[in-house]
């Protein structure tokens, strides 16, 4: 189903400064907390209550990005029904639930490149 959701972009200024814009883009919701959408490289998953990225990863086709989607989204639940970007930026309380989806995006923000579902996971 297309739908507009917002995004935060950062355009980085200096190696620790970013440039925050905010805009709608047309994409796809997945398991009501994630957006799709397809860009030059690849296509992203939105955190679509804040607007900022899960993951800098592309994923080759819009199935993959999806299945990535929804088994964060079995993973991690009712922690990412929540506006507070704390969930995508920090570890909350050290929660182990915290840690593992910590964990999972310090991976995956560590790559560059476009990756299928497999790859992504196992990296």
């Amino acid at each position: 189903m297309t739908k507009h959701y917002k995004i935060i972009h950062g355009k980085q200024i200096n190696k620790r400064q970013f440039d925050w814009e905010e805009r709608r883009v047309k994409g796809e919701i997945v398991d009501t907390v994630f957006g799709i959408r397809k860009e030059e490289t690849g296509w992203r998953i939105t955190h679509i209550p804040t607007g900022y990225l899960l993951v800098g990863t592309y994923f080759t086709t819009r199935e993959d990005a999806i299945q990535f989607a929804r088994v964060t989204r079995r993973m991690f639940g009712d922690l990412l029904e929540t506006d507070d970007i704390a969930v995508l930026k920090r570890i909350k309380n050290n929660e182990p639930e915290y840690r593992q989806f910590y964990d999972l995006k310090e991976r995956m923000n560590n790559v560059t490149g476009t990756f299928s579902f497999e790859q992504a996971v196992n990296l």
